[in-house]
């Protein structure tokens, strides 16, 4: 039997939709709408291809096929749907503005070209792919992927508020806006965050898993945040553009670089127990409390309005430790400044301000210089050195340790 639909014509259906073995359902450009009050109603089309669903009926109902495609669009405004265990794949918009739906485990496809809605209405999804060319927004304010949410083609504008991922996260091609999104990573196992080139907003990992960020560089425009689980880090440089807070979770540096860039006052930087490779500091505008913290090679402050560092903390630089900022916009009282690089350098030029350190501590074979700069206390090891050229910004003033 088969059952064609012609044109744009449009079937209400009051109860269960069931075609028998063999049965065809040829769409054309129609609406099929699901109209039940009932509870427990059957949804089985023999996994043949509809063009738009509409669901507006206060019932429930179970997809029994194995799969569901919809070339056009599904609509729910009410009711309660289950949907296959398949892949449920949407050639155009998903528009859920009322009732509920539960995934069990569909891998929902989109497929769609043109300017296309997806919402889902606080009803959690598994995993999300975008294939077709078009121009997906999701508009719900916060949405959740038990599941891997991958893009590989078209444009998607991410929920404005939080972003729930249950696996990986990738943009492999098209275009990703951030949308303000905070992308909330929540694998308990193995998961990747790859952006590729697009900027994220903020990001944060919940999930007890072991994360990696597979892209050479990467931006995020606000919080950097390992709440849990372990992050290796990108291979080149991770701009952020908020707070970098790492206190319940670990990340690994490899040889890479954290590039502190905020454009606002009140960020925080605390890595925990964790050590960066490079960090640097180039925020004209920012301000940042910097609680202890470990780089194994540079510590750079290009810039910043303000920063202060923790009075409890202790800052440990294994590399070159560059200071271009200075004088009123830095506090460093109560804290303990290591600089451990076995190696000779200056830690700002005759251009620059001085600065006024807490307790300054020079490991071993290491030779430092420095223009207009003080401490509250001075420790130098004996096989190092100290040279301040107009100590404490006074003309003329010469501190050498040794």
């Amino acid at each position: 039997a088969r059952f064609r639909a012609k044109g744009t014509e449009s079937h209400s259906v009051g109860g269960s939709v069931i075609f028998g073995t063999g049965a065809e359902f040829v769409s054309g450009s129609s609406t099929l709408t699901l109209t039940t009050s009932g509870s427990g109603r059957t949804f089985d089309v023999n996994a043949n291809a509809l063009h738009n669903l509409t669901v507006s009926g206060s019932g429930s109902y179970t997809m029994s096929d194995a799969t569901l495609t919809a070339l056009g669009t599904y609509a729910q405004s009410a009711g309660a749907v289950t949907f296959p265990t398949g892949t449920t794949t949407i050639g155009a918009t998903f528009n859920a503005t009322g009732g509920s739906f539960t995934n069990n485990g569909s891998p929902f496809v989109f497929t769609g070209t043109g300017a296309q809605t997806v919402r889902f209405n606080n009803s959690t999804v598994a995993s999300l792919a975008f294939t077709g060319a078009g121009t997906f927004t999701m508009s719900d304010t916060n949405a959740t992927s038990t599941g891997s949410v991958t893009i590989t083609a078209g444009s998607v504008t991410l929920p404005s508020g939080n972003f729930a991922v249950g696996g990986n996260f990738e943009k492999r091609a098209g275009t990703v806006t951030h949308n303000t999104s905070e992308i909330i990573m929540t694998s308990a196992t193995t998961a990747v965050l790859t952006a590729s080139s697009s900027d994220l907003y903020a990001v944060r990992f919940t999930g007890a898993g072991a994360f990696t960020i597979t892209d050479e560089n990467i931006t995020f425009l606000d919080s950097f945040t390992v709440a849990n689980g372990s992050v290796q880090m990108a291979s080149g440089t991770t701009a952020i553009g908020g707070s970098l807070t790492a206190t319940g979770g670990t990340f690994t540096h490899a040889t890479g670089t954290v590039l502190l860039n905020a454009s606002g006052a009140g960020r925080t930087v605390n890595p925990g127990v964790n050590t960066f490779h490079n960090l640097q500091i180039g925020a004209p505008a920012g301000g940042y409390t910097l609680y202890s913290a470990t780089t194994t090679n540079n510590f750079t402050i290009a810039s910043a309005n303000i920063l202060t560092v923790d009075p409890t903390a202790t800052v440990y630089v294994g590399g070159v430790f560059t200071n271009s900022v200075g004088g009123a916009g830095t506090t460093w009282t109560g804290s303990t400044l290591i600089l451990d690089s076995q190696t000779a350098y200056s830690i700002n030029g005759r251009t620059n301000s001085g600065d006024v350190y807490g307790a300054l501590v020079i490991g071993a074979d290491t030779d430092i210089r420095a223009w207009y700069s003080s401490a509250a206390s001075i420790s130098v090891d004996a096989s190092s050195s100290l040279y301040s050229q107009d100590n404490a910004n006074v003309n003329g003033a010469l501190e050498l340790r040794k």
